[in-house]
């Protein structure tokens, strides 16, 4: 096929993809048994094809499924015909910042197959494309992340002691004697208390009511991720004074704008970067490049049910800022969904260590699968091109 390094739009698709998952997956807010995504499909001039992936979460940035497909229909509308660059993209992003900071998963799928075509075209990894020269890409390590749902807590538990993970991020529940069970539960199985991380999505109202609740468990995390409700840093402020750990903050932590309530304290955050929620690759390693100029840990986090396409994005982020990085969490695939809809899979293996080895190949390196999945692929919601599931 001939290559263009300056690759044209000429069809952009947008698909909605529900995917089971093969056990449920709860935390304090949400109880989950299958994807909730759009997977948005760019083809350029010479038939190269660029995959990009968001998870609209209405209780993180306000987005759904619905409000996505709309944003995507309006930047087809822009892009469909003209030729493509990164420094396009970072233009546009900046002079759209409004709509993008009102969207970013959306954006997120779309800047993320905009990428994967630019590298196909040239034709280059995604790595190379960002100047990121390594023959050999890093082994990276992930958590175990278990759910609040008290019934699987164990079989989950045990999974992944046998699989000999070493670092543990608990979703609270909120119930003392149910969390003070499971807390107890990986006590028992040898993990370092400086292993484990508590998310509790948000659940408490007050600074007051999250230390008298560790109190009650008797046991001060490493890590604790928002406990109380998003933006509230003086409450947030309050409880790393008095347990003494770290604040993660996921909900709270969306874009550039949020650094100026950190970094006079830096030492008491790490930011949790989903691509999705952060608004694709592109703002993603701005964020993370201003963290790391100021010491502010990050976790490279992840969105329950997103597919191997997503986890391939964060790596690119965890490979340029490895020596930055405290904890990182995703690397599902057909471990949580029942099939993925890439390959090859981006899985976690013995010990929670993903194998990248060398660049996978020209862009994200990974192949769509439509044959095996197609009842995944509900609908062409964008685009005048054939659908993926024809």
């Amino acid at each position: 096929m001939k290559k263009s390094i300056l690759p044209k739009i000429q069809d952009i698709q947008c698909f909605d993809i529900y995917i089971p998952f093969k056990h449920t997956f709860s935390h304090a807010g949400h109880r989950r048994t299958e994807t909730e995504t759009i997977l948005v499909k760019i083809v350029d001039q010479n038939g190269n094809t660029g995959y990009g992936e968001g998870c609209p979460r209405s209780y993180v940035t306000k987005e759904t499924i619905e409000s996505a497909v709309q944003f995507i229909e309006q930047q087809a509308s822009v892009f469909t015909g003209n030729f493509i660059t990164i420094n396009k993209l970072m233009v546009h992003a900046k002079t759209y910042k409004q709509q993008i900071d009102q969207n970013p998963s959306a954006w997120a799928a779309f800047e993320t197959a905009c990428l994967d075509l630019i590298a196909k075209a040239r034709p280059c990894s995604i790595e190379s494309l960002f100047n990121l020269q390594t023959a050999t890409l890093p082994e990276l390590t992930y958590s175990a992340v278990i759910g609040s749902d008290s019934f699987s807590f164990k079989q989950r538990l045990d999974e992944y002691v046998s699989m000999a993970f070493e670092q543990y991020k608990i979703k609270l529940s909120g119930h003392s004697s149910q969390d003070r069970s499971s807390i107890q539960e990986v006590l028992r199985k040898g993990i370092e208390p400086a292993n484990i991380r508590f998310d509790a999505n948000n659940l408490w109202r007050s600074s007051d009511e999250v230390i008298a609740y560790f109190n009650q468990l008797a046991f001060k995390p490493a890590y604790l991720e928002e406990p109380v409700a998003a933006g509230d840093f003086h409450a947030l402020e309050r409880i790393h004074d008095m347990l003494g750990c770290k604040i993660i903050l996921d909900e709270s932590f969306l874009r550039m704008d949020d650094f100026k309530y950190i970094t006079s304290t830096p030492d008491k955050w790490a930011i949790n970067l989903r691509i999705s929620k952060m608004g694709g690759i592109l703002r993603t390693l701005e964020i993370a490049h201003y963290a790391s100029e100021r010491s502010i840990a990050m976790v490279i986090g992840s969105h329950v049910g997103e597919t191997s396409l997503l986890t391939r994005a964060a790596t690119l982020i965890a490979t340029a800022y490895k020596n930055h990085i405290v904890a990182m969490e995703g690397a599902f695939s057909d471990y949580l969904l029942e099939y993925d809809l890439f390959s090859p899979k981006m899985q976690f293996s013995h010990g929670g260590v993903l194998k990248l080895g060398t660049p996978l190949g020209d862009g994200m390196g990974l192949t769509f699968q439509p044959d095996n999945h197609n009842q995944a692929v509900e609908q062409t919601l964008v685009g005048q091109g054939q659908s993926i599931t024809n």
